[in-house]
C-alpha cells in the first residue's frame, strides 16, 4: 500500500472515528480531556472527508481542500438552520452531520480502494539529513517565540505597536524562521515538508505573540463576537434587532454550536488560536491556487510565506470574515482546479461561428488521474516548472 493509499484511509478512518465520538460526547456532556479538540476536528473533517473522497476527485490536495469546505459550510448550515427555525439543539444538529459522514465513509473507502495506483514521483526525494535540520531549526524558532511570550508586555506599547516591546528572543525567532524558509526555498530539491512546517510556525509566531502573551484573544471586536456568540448559546435566537451583525446567523450558531459541542462555557478559548486557526486552514487552498496559476510548486510556496507574512492585519480573528476567506479561497481552489484540468471541446470553423458557440461549451471530467497528481502547467509558466 503507497504511502498515499495509507493517508487517505487514514483520514477516513479519522473522520468515522469523530463521527461517533464527538456525538456521543455531546449526548453525555462528559467532561474529557481532549472534547474541544476533537469538537474543532469534527468541524473541519466530518461530513466533508467522506463526502469528498467519495466523489473520487481525482487530485488529493483538491479533495482535502473540498472536504474542509464541506464540513465548514455543513457547521454553519446546521446551526442556521436551528437558530432561524427556531429549533435549536445542538446535540441533533451534529448528530445528523455525523450520520451523513457515517453513511458516506463506505462509499469513501470504496472509492480510495478502487482508485489505481498513480506512478511513481520521477522527481528526486529532498535529502533526509537537510530535512532533520529544518526541521530543527523551526522547533528552535519556536521554543524561542514561547520565550518571548513570557517576557513582553503588550499593555506597555506605544505608537509603534509591538516593536518597541518586543524581547529579542521573538526577533531572534522570526529571523530564524526566515532563513529556513528563504533555505527551503532556494534549494534545488523542495522538501514540502520542511516548507509547510516553516509556514505554520511563521503563523504561530506572527498571529499569536499577543493573544498567548496576555492569554486572552485580541482585538476587542473578538469579544463583541464572543458575546454574541453566547447570547446565541443561550437563547437560541438571533437577536436581529439589536444589531446588524447578528445577520450572520451561520456563523454566529455554527459558532454556538461549536462551543456546546465541545463543552466550552463560551467560545473565548475558540478566540484565542483564532488567527494562527483561519490562516493554517487557508493555506492548503492557497498553495493549490498558485501551483494551478504558475505550475510551479517553488513559486506556490512563495505565495503561501508571503500570505503568511503579509495577511489582512486584524482581519482574521474569530469572524465571519475569517470563516468567509476560508470558504472563498477553497471554492476557488477546486474550481480552478476543475476547469483547469477538464478537456473543453475544441471550436473548429470560423472565427464568428468559434465566438457564437464558446458560450455553450461544458468542460469534460477533469483528466488527471488519481493519487498525487501534478497540475498541469499554464503554457506562460514556462521555466516556472520547478
Amino acid at each position: 500500500m503507497t504511502a498515499g493509499r495509507r493517508f487517505d484511509l487514514g483520514a477516513v478512518a479519522l473522520a468515522g472515528v469523530l463521527a461517533v465520538v464527538v456525538p456521543t460526547l455531546t449526548m453525555l456532556d462528559a467532561a474529557v480531556p481532549g472534547r474541544a479538540l476533537a469538537a474543532v476536528a469534527f468541524a473541519v473533517a466530518v461530513p466533508g472527508v467522506p463526502l469528498a473522497y467519495a466523489l473520487r476527485l481525482p487530485h488529493r490536495l483538491a479533495t482535502v481542500v473540498l472536504a474542509l469546505c464541506l464540513s465548514v459550510a455543513a457547521a454553519l448550515l446546521g446551526g442556521a438552520a436551528g437558530a432561524l427555525l427556531g429549533r435549536w439543539d445542538p446535540l441533533t444538529a451534529v448528530t445528523v452531520t455525523a450520520a451523513v459522514g457515517l453513511v458516506a465513509t463506505p462509499f469513501a473507502v470504496s472509492a480510495i480502494q478502487a482508485a489505481p495506483v498513480p506512478p511513481p514521483d520521477p522527481a528526486p526525494a529532498a535529502p533526509r539529513t537537510g530535512r532533520i535540520w529544518g526541521l530543527g531549526a523551526v522547533a528552535v524558532a519556536l521554543s524561542l517565540w514561547w520565550v518571548a511570550t513570557r517576557q513582553v508586555d503588550a499593555g506597555a506599547a506605544g505608537a509603534v505597536g509591538l516593536v518597541a516591546v518586543a524581547p529579542p528572543a521573538y526577533w531572534l525567532a522570526l529571523l530564524v524562521l526566515a532563513g529556513v524558509l528563504a533555505w527551503a526555498l532556494l534549494r534545488p530539491v523542495l522538501d514540502h515538508v520542511v516548507l509547510a512546517a516553516g509556514c505554520l510556525a511563521a503563523v504561530v509566531c506572527c498571529y499569536l505573540l499577543v493573544n498567548v502573551a496576555d492569554a486572552a484573544a485580541g482585538p476587542g471586536t473578538t469579544w463583541v463576537h464572543v458575546g454574541f456568540v453566547d447570547f446565541v448559546s443561550r437563547t437560541g435566537e438571533l437577536a436581529t434587532g439589536a444589531d446588524a451583525r447578528f445577520s450572520w446567523p451561520g456563523f454566529l450558531a455554527g459558532t454556538a454550536q461549536l462551543v456546546a459541542t465541545a463543552g466550552l462555557a463560551d467560545a473565548a478559548p475558540l478566540a484565542l488560536p483564532g488567527p494562527a486557526f483561519f490562516a493554517a486552514l487557508a493555506l492548503p487552498a492557497l498553495w493549490l491556487i498558485g501551483r494551478l496559476l504558475t505550475g510551479s510548486p517553488r513559486l506556490a510556496w512563495l505565495g503561501a510565506v508571503l500570505y503568511v507574512a503579509f495577511n489582512w492585519y486584524q482581519q482574521d480573528y474569530l469572524s465571519a470574515q475569517a470563516v468567509g476567506f476560508v470558504l472563498y479561497t477553497g471554492v476557488l481552489a477546486v474550481l480552478l482546479w476543475a476547469f483547469m484540468s477538464a478537456d473543453v471541446p475544441p471550436l473548429p470553423g470560423p472565427r464568428w461561428r468559434a465566438w457564437l458557440r464558446a458560450p455553450r461549451r461544458v468542460p469534460g471530467r477533469p483528466r488527471a488521474g488519481p493519487g498525487v497528481v501534478r497540475c498541469p502547467a499554464p503554457p506562460w509558466s514556462g521555466w516556472r516548472r520547478r
